[in-house]
């Protein structure tokens, strides 16, 4: 796995795409900011793709534009965005006082909160127009059934046993041969439920047997219930270093995820590209959610995002123009989480700053500067923690 990774790292083609792709989405959520500000003729000293030293900037216009050498990130710099004092001036690019109708906090509400919005909402524009790409493409897409249903592979183990796509899984009691007294039950509500159960007993040896048995409700007989008892052994893999490992999948028995398939065309894709958002919108909620159950494994961070698009880039058996749409498929959706992440109501985020604004709409009254500071100094603070733990996760998924 050290080799594989080391490789993937080395791929130039696929590290250029990753950035070229992260700074693209930067360079259009940042043009959102820009392109409203300056509708609401708000001043704009600078519109940066990047952090860091400057590479380069040009001076031509009004607003400087500005590569910087961490493509990381990005920022259009606003008069007055940290707050001004009644009696300070604010000065432009070229040392002159700024009109005081151009500096942000003297704008009105609604003109704050569509400028703070317009980056999160641009990026999701972009992420709906790539869905629909992928959809005429593809000719529709499979919704994951968060239930207990289950989708049972053709001759498996568990379509043997009588078990068939649809039935519902109730329970699951399992332990493994060897151990026969320390057995566990559990109750299965998903899929998520459904292997854990499965795997809390997985074989950790050659020729160690796990006995699962499951109850289910039989699709085709009114749902009456049923109990199969299946079982899998531990057997050794070799990989491309010689090492010997244990490794097995649900799949060995016969059972996955279970989805409910949607066809549209040309036409009929505009409406489902919105079907698509939306069930998108909830499976990204649900991974956020699961973050406050101590859950990451629904969250990338850049080196599972840089390890998706190799995935992607380097696929074998797979055409150029099927690959073409899977990266226009990636890119869309890594927009659509840069627009929804945004726009969450959390200090230091787009979201949390349309917080403070919607303060000052409700009470006629500023949250003080200082005030406002802080709390999205702390958030930064925490964003960093959060990013950084995410991304060691991802690190350590790599070996």
């Amino acid at each position: 796995m050290i080799t594989t990774f080391y490789f993937s790292f080395a791929n130039i083609g696929s590290l250029l795409l990753f950035i070229v792709i992260i700074c693209f989405l930067i360079a259009w959520h940042e043009l959102g900011h820009l392109f409203v500000a300056k509708k609401c003729n708000v001043y704009c000293y600078e519109y940066s793709i990047g952090f860091g030293p400057v590479l380069y900037r040009n001076k031509k216009h009004e607003t400087h534009f500005c590569i910087r050498a961490i493509p990381l990130g990005g920022f259009v710099k606003m008069a007055g965005e940290e707050g001004v004092a009644d009696d300070q001036v604010v000065l432009d690019n070229n040392g002159q006082p700024v009109d005081g109708k151009r500096i942000l906090g003297n704008q009105h509400c609604g003109k704050r909160a569509l400028i703070l919005a317009a980056g999160g909402l641009m990026n999701i524009i972009l992420a709906v127009l790539c869905f629909y790409i992928t959809l005429v493409y593809s000719g529709g897409f499979s919704k994951m059934k968060h239930n207990n249903e289950v989708y049972i592979v053709e001759s498996s183990a568990l379509e043997s046993l009588g078990m068939e796509t649809g039935d519902k899984v109730t329970k699951i009691v399992t332990y493994t041969e060897d151990n026969a007294t320390n057995v566990e039950t559990y109750d299965i509500k998903n899929f998520n439920d459904f292997s854990k159960a499965i795997d809390s007993k997985k074989p950790t040896k050659e020729d160690q047997v796990q006995v699962i048995t499951i109850t289910f409700n039989d699709v085709s007989n009114n749902n009456e219930e049923h109990i199969v008892t299946c079982t899998r052994k531990g057997y050794y893999e070799v990989d491309g270093e010689g090492k010997k490992s244990v490794n097995l999948s649900l799949t060995k028995i016969g059972v996955s995820q279970n989805y409910q398939t949607y066809e549209y065309n040309a036409l009929t894709a505009i409406y489902g590209t919105w079907h698509f958002a939306g069930y998108y919108t909830t499976e990204v909620c649900r991974s956020f959610g699961q973050l406050f159950k101590g859950d990451m494994s629904g969250l990338s961070g850049l080196v599972g995002i840089y390890e998706t698009v190799d995935d992607v880039a380097t696929a074998a058996d797979v055409t150029f123009g099927a690959k073409f749409i899977n990266i226009i498929y990636l890119i869309g959706a890594i927009s659509f989480s840069l627009g929804f992440f945004n726009l969450i109501p959390f200090p230091a985020l787009d979201g949390g700053r349309l917080v403070f604004v919607t303060i000052e709409a409700i009470f006629k009254k500023k949250v003080s500067p200082n005030v406002e500071a802080t709390i999205h100094f702390v958030g930064i603070i925490l964003l960093f923690a959060l990013m950084i733990i995410i991304n060691v996760k991802d690190i350590i998924g790599l070996f």
